[in-house]
């Protein structure tokens, strides 16, 4: 096997270029592109999903992951390491499918911090018929899972 050397300065470069902060990478880069090269955008709090945006662009504009969530050519959901991103809705699919896959739910961690296996299955079996064919507020969903489920514990983790 053949050794490739590297420098730091190579290795620098690389990470620059492949997270869009070399001078190269700022381009007109729409917020759509950006968000779909690096696999999604931390936004736990919105504003630095914004400023990850915008530092990645020659005009930054604070607007354009708002417009983008509110065209619905970004989404906001819960996904990596436990905590909201933005992500192009076509990524997002496969993302949250690998992400299911590995059935964190079950383990002891997520129980004690969240729900139990119990709640999350009574809560996956009521979610879907609730939002089959409507579009529901956070609040409106959780009085809702409430109601159904009769769960104050799954309506909470709902409003969080």
């Amino acid at each position: 096997m053949t050794s490739v050397g590297v420098t730091w300065s190579q290795a620098r470069a690389w990470r620059l270029r492949q997270h869009l902060f070399d001078r190269r990478s700022l381009d007109a880069r729409d917020v759509v592109d950006i968000a779909t090269r690096l696999c999604g955008i931390h936004a736990q709090v919105r504003s630095a999903a914004e400023l990850a945006v915008m530092v990645r662009q020659p005009r930054p504009d604070a607007e354009q992951v708002r417009d983008a969530l509110t065209d619905r050519r970004l989404i906001r959901v819960w996904a990596m390491r436990g905590t909201l991103h933005v992500l192009e809705p076509g990524q997002a699919s496969a993302f949250l499918t690998l992400l299911a896959a590995t059935r964190s739910w079950e383990s002891a961690d997520w129980q004690h911090r969240f729900l139990t296996v119990a709640d999350m299955r009574s809560l996956t079996e009521s979610v879907a018929p609730l939002l089959d064919g409507r579009l529901l507020t956070r609040a409106e969903l959780a009085d809702t899972m409430e109601a159904r489920t009769r769960s104050p514990i799954i309506a909470e983790r709902v409003r969080s």
